[in-house]
């Protein structure tokens, strides 16, 4: 957000740059001419003036400028509807309907917001497509809990926004700007207190429009999924973004507000994996309105199915006044981040497409056997043991790349098996083709069964189990001992 100046006098003026109300996160903000403005619905007024105030008067022009909108990060607004659900439905969130201090423009809030609602439902389209930019201003100028002026205008297009009011002289006085989007939700705000107004010219005041924050944008550089072993450990880094409704990155100048108008003065994050442990817990906001990446690291112990993060903010004083709080206990939406935590297997797989069933009298029949215990098993079948043919049989870690080594050890496959590489040899080596080469024996004089057990690094077991001289498979989902 930023500064804004605003003259009190018959001939002040102002200029102001701030954040812009965005099309509804990451995607072009232009509509089809079918669709208009909501302030464009026939029972609404969306300019208002009330004033309660006798006597001698001035009069404020306000202008603000408002810059082209930058878009978000591509699917943020897909992320940010699967957390919270339907915008226009979410309680938490500062409007026009439960901000403005005067009743009737808190029912203008209310027709906004309900004809924003019918486009979406009617077109399939989000309202805040309609326009880029900042939709409506509110100037209120309030002598301690007496609201003097409260005017709304309108008539904000795609650079900026000036309205000129008559306000009451005199002295001690808060002058507060809320601004809005397309669907009445606030997206700035700022005030300023001892405002003094006199009959003739008067100096330029300056108020800071400050971003109202809706959720917090957390995502983060790891690796992702978690793999569930040590091998995978890693260090990385979460990133948090504060946003407005509209899904902008708030910028400075100004300070960060909640729904409440308090100033969010940082943040706190829970995680809930004890692996997965923070180098440096505070989440420090740097003078740019942005937080200081929070850096953590991943030991690969864990089990947990998922990882999850909360950001919640940590608050000061309240910056803005407050007439009406309606809907607002709920503050601000902590951001949320969740990443998958996968426990790795080890198993053999049929990569080289043998037969499911056997065609031919030496091709192999495999089928997988599920799991005994936490070893992965698969069957393979001979029908004849007069075999001297070479088989390639698919290792898989579902690590990609690991990086350790991988023993194969035999039981009871002596005149089974001529040849397979029993040493310890690094996974890699059977991630692809010709994978796990093994070679049958010429020597087999009797019907058996063999296994092969591959054990990684980390313990994770797969056993291929094999019947020689047998013209069907059957698998026996059975304990086996090793």
């Amino acid at each position: 957000m930023r500064t804004t100046l605003i003259a009190l006098g018959a001939l002040g003026s102002l200029a102001a740059v701030l954040t812009a109300c965005s099309g509804g996160g990451g995607v072009a903000s232009t509509a089809p001419a079918t669709i208009a403005s909501p302030g464009a619905a026939a029972s609404m007024n969306p300019n208002q003036v009330i004033n309660n105030f006798t006597g001698p008067s001035s009069q404020v022009t306000v202008s603000i400028k408002v810059p082209a909108r930058v878009a978000p990060p591509a699917g943020l607004n897909a992320k940010m509807k699967a957390l919270y659900g339907s915008w226009e439905k979410d309680a938490h969130l500062r409007s026009m309907r439960n901000t403005s201090p005067s009743a009737s423009i808190r029912a203008l809030g209310a027709q906004i917001h309900d004809y924003a609602t019918s486009i979406r439902q009617s077109t399939g389209r989000d309202p805040t497509f309609i326009s880029s930019n900042t939709a409506s201003m509110e100037f209120v100028l309030s002598s301690g809990t007496s609201v003097l002026v409260d005017a709304v205008n309108n008539a904000c297009n795609t650079s900026s926004c000036t309205a000129t009011f008559a306000v009451p002289v005199g002295s001690g006085y808060t002058a507060t700007i809320y601004l809005y989007d397309n669907c009445d939700f606030l997206i700035g705000a700022g005030s300023t207190a001892n405002v003094t107004v006199n009959a003739g010219n008067n100096s330029p005041l300056l108020i800071t429009i400050n971003g109202v924050v809706a959720h917090f944008n957390v995502t983060s550089t790891a690796t992702t999924p978690f793999i569930a072993d040590p091998t995978q450990m890693q260090n990385f880094n979460l990133n948090i973004q504060a946003l407005d409704w509209d899904n902008n990155v708030i910028t400075t100048p100004g300070v960060l507000l909640d729904s409440n108008f308090d100033q969010i003065t940082g943040l706190s994050i829970a995680v809930d994996a004890a692996d997965v442990t923070p180098a440096n817990p505070p989440v420090t906001l740097l003078p740019n309105l942005s937080f200081a990446p929070v850096p953590y690291n991943f030991a690969g112990t864990g089990t947990e199915a998922t990882v999850d993060w909360t950001a919640t903010e940590v608050h000061g004083g309240q910056l803005v006044p407050s007439f009406n709080t309606q809907g607002n206990a709920q503050g601000t939406d902590p951001g949320t981040l969740t990443i998958t935590d996968v426990t790795p297997t080890l198993q053999w797989v049929n990569s080289n497409n043998y037969p499911q069933a056997a065609t031919l009298a030496t091709d192999p029949q495999l089928a997988g056997g599920g799991t005994i215990g936490s070893t992965a098993i698969e069957y393979i079948n001979f029908p004849t043991q007069q075999n001297t043919n070479t088989y390639d049989i698919g290792l898989l870690e579902t690590i990609a790349n690991y990086p350790g080594n991988v023993t194969i050890t035999a039981t009871g496959c002596a005149g089974i098996i001529g040849a397979f590489p029993g040493a310890a040899t690094p996974y890699l080596t059977f991630a692809s083709s010709p994978w796990v080469m093994i070679r049958m024996a010429s020597s087999a004089t009797s019907a058996g069964v063999c296994d092969l057990l591959a054990t990684d690094g980390a313990g994770r077991t797969a056993e291929l189990i094999f019947n020689v001289a047998q013209s069907n498979l059957t698998i026996q989902n059975t304990a086996r001992t090793h």
